[in-house]
């Protein structure tokens, strides 16, 4: 039996708001955190091009209430914030490697 029948079989409101969860900036920033270094918001917002800082903002917030990503205010002037994987968020990156993986090798798209 696969996850997605017997998600169909015993729906759950809260294992369907993770499936949407994992949309692609959601799994992007995890991929990038996935070094296990501490990283600022700007770094983040350069590495994702031409993603607006109100989205990067709204991403890292789910990240954050949904216990994958760590978040810590560091009171200097100006302050600074960075952000890191929680152990949830570490072994979440390992499954969106894999998957990542399994697309460059069935569907040959680039993930860099």
């Amino acid at each position: 039996m696969t996850a997605l029948t017997l998600y169909h079989e015993f729906p759950d409101p809260d294992l369907e708001d993770s499936f949407r969860s994992l949309d692609f900036y959601y799994s992007e920033i995890v991929a990038m955190l996935s070094d296990g270094g501490v990283h600022r918001f700007n770094e983040l917002k350069r590495k994702l091009g031409k993603l607006s800082s109100n989205t990067l903002s709204s991403v890292l917030k789910r990240l954050v209430s949904d216990g994958i990503v760590n978040r810590l205010v560091i009171p200097s002037i100006p302050p600074r914030t960075e952000y890191s994987l929680t152990q949830k968020g570490m072994e979440l990156s390992r499954i969106i490697a894999e998957y990542f993986d399994w697309l460059r090798r069935w569907h040959n798209i680039s993930t860099e």
